[in-house]
């Protein structure tokens, strides 16, 4: 729990990473192999790039959304349908599992993005800002009575103002929950597999 208030890093987003190379390379009939699962885990964690180097280099601060910051990171890499479109390229030109393993481990993340903590993703961009969520209220508060929410883009900034919090890593992993229980339980899961995988 210390390493993700500290460095920001979610290690869902590793585990999510693992088992979709595990799963890409059974798909393609191809033994999954370190390498492709350590490219599953880089490209899981792609889309924070941002936020590394905003943490490391820029430090501006500005990563996550709260009241002193009505905009994320989530602003700039967090673009399913501009990954799709980049990695299904690549895939035209490349053989093997390996664009396919990129694919699926971007869109796993933000998939992950959905849930959970921040304010949902932009899915439909550029032909609309708004962001969904999934079971949230317009507050940002996890509620299994409301399967999606979405914020225009807007609306947004002034829900962040009003609601935002920028102690987000203490809320959310400074203490066993059910948003860091499902990620540990995801992370654990991921290491698992690959370990036995990679093993046997």
């Amino acid at each position: 729990m210390n390493v993700i208030r500290r460095t920001g890093l979610v290690f869902a987003d590793a585990g999510l990473g693992m088992l979709s190379a595990i799963f890409v390379c059974v798909l393609y009939g191809v033994e999954p192999s370190l390498a492709y699962i350590i490219l599953g885990v880089l490209f899981a964690y792609a889309p924070d790039a941002d936020w590394v180097l905003d943490a490391h280099f820029w430090k501006t601060g500005n990563v996550a959304a709260y009241a002193g910051n009505p905009y994320d990171h989530r602003e700039g890499l967090h673009k399913p349908l501009l990954w799709a479109l980049v990695l299904s390229a690549w895939g035209l030109f490349a053989s093997g599992p390996a664009p396919m393993i990129a694919l699926v481990a971007v869109m796993c993340h933000f998939l992950h993005d959905t849930f959970g903590t921040g304010w949902g993703m932009p899915w439909l961009w550029p032909l609309t800002k708004r962001r969904i969520k999934f079971f949230s209220t317009k507050q940002n508060e996890v509620s299994l009575t409301s399967p999606i929410m979405t914020w225009s883009h807007e609306e947004l900034g002034q829900y962040i103002t009003n609601y935002g919090r920028a102690n987000w890593k203490e809320y959310y992993y400074g203490t066993w929950n059910a948003v860091s229980l499902t990620e540990f339980i995801v992370a654990l899961t991921g290491f698992i597999v690959a370990t036995i995988v990679l093993l046997y």
